[in-house]
């Protein structure tokens, strides 16, 4: 975990047209098939403790219209049919938030958008 690990959307030239609403069901089977085949995931968010039996959740996994350079993503890094390492990023924000500008989240819809990045990792041993 690194406290000082910061993303920014606008930053990384991300705008608000490349994102689709993505209904929650959607989300948790695109995210679920990509775990279901990583070699080890990076989550920016925040951590907390969740006050259940497992200790710690981590939360703001989205864009974060309020902060500069505190936006969430979920990377998802593995080994495809060739052997080759690759990195799957998941981006989201509200449907509400633009990337563009600060603006009050007013709808509760998330947008996703996710992108395939193919370079050398290392293995984690």
């Amino acid at each position: 975990m690194f406290a000082n690990a910061s993303l920014s959307y606008a930053g990384l030239g991300l705008t608000d047209d490349e994102f689709t609403p993505v209904s929650a069901s959607r989300i948790q089977s695109r995210l679920e098939a990509a775990l279901s085949q990583s070699e080890f995931v990076v989550i920016y968010g925040l951590v907390f403790d969740d006050g259940g039996p497992d200790g710690k959740g981590i939360h703001g996994t989205h864009f974060d219209h309020t902060h500069e350079n505190a936006d969430g993503a979920v990377v998802v890094y593995n080994i495809d049919s060739n052997g080759n390492p690759s990195r799957m990023w998941f981006f989201f924000k509200f449907a509400g938030d633009q990337i563009s500008t600060e603006q009050y989240r007013a709808l509760t819809q998330y947008q996703m958008r996710i992108v395939h990045l193919f370079a050398p990792i290392r293995p984690v041993s």
